[in-house]
């Protein structure tokens, strides 16, 4: 019920600030979610949730980029079939951002940081996390969105652009907080770096 409410919610803040420049995906299909799930291993619920209500969206404002679209599933199945999805062995999953460049990804290896979010480039360092979980990371994304961008797509007059980025994550995301202080999460993107500079585990 929790996770219901925080994907309803954030979904219900973006339509209410934003209006008809959210452009909402109708819902996944189960024959599409098991095909997801029969690649990638079992979702965790916040993405099921998310898919299950919209297959992705995008809101459209100012200077449209990749950053202002969630990814769909073909989208996300697409990109691990090409061969260009995870500089981590195939266990980071990507939901947001350029094909050919930086991506956040959804963290489904064992360790400290499974089930968070992952800001990274395949080919360069300088991983980051920005959310404890994937409904904590479209919370985090929406209220950027709604803190750079008035109603009309428009960036806000008067008021200093902020970056979607860790230390903006991790001032709404107390569990994201307590993890990047953690030693073993640390170590874990410092591994991370580590495989994208010498091309490990990615092609």
């Amino acid at each position: 019920m929790i996770h219901e409410c925080t994907i309803d919610h954030g979904l219900n803040r973006l339509s209410a600030h934003f209006g008809a420049r959210v452009r909402i995906r109708p819902p996944a299909t189960a024959a599409s979610l098991a095909e997801l799930e029969k690649t990638v291993g079992p979702l965790p619920r916040d993405l099921t949730i998310f898919l299950s209500t919209c297959d992705g969206l995008r809101v459209d404002v100012a200077g449209s980029s990749p950053g202002f679209h969630l990814w769909h599933v073909e989208e996300i199945l697409a990109a691990i079939r090409s061969g260009k999805a995870s500089p981590s062995g195939g266990n980071l999953v990507p939901v947001r951002g350029e094909l050919g460049g930086e991506r956040d990804w959804l963290i489904f290896e064992n360790g400290p940081a499974r089930g968070a979010v992952v800001r990274c480039d395949p080919w360069a360092p300088g991983a980051e996390l920005v959310g404890s979980s994937f409904g904590c990371y479209l919370g985090n994304w929406i209220s950027f969105l709604i803190a750079n961008f008035d109603p009309d797509g428009q960036p806000r007059k008067g008021v200093d652009p902020v970056t979607f980025d860790a230390a903006f994550a991790s001032a709404l995301d107390e569990e994201l907080l307590k993890m990047v202080d953690r030693q073993e999460v640390k170590q874990w993107l410092r591994q991370l770096d580590r495989a994208v500079s010498s091309g490990a585990d990615f092609e």
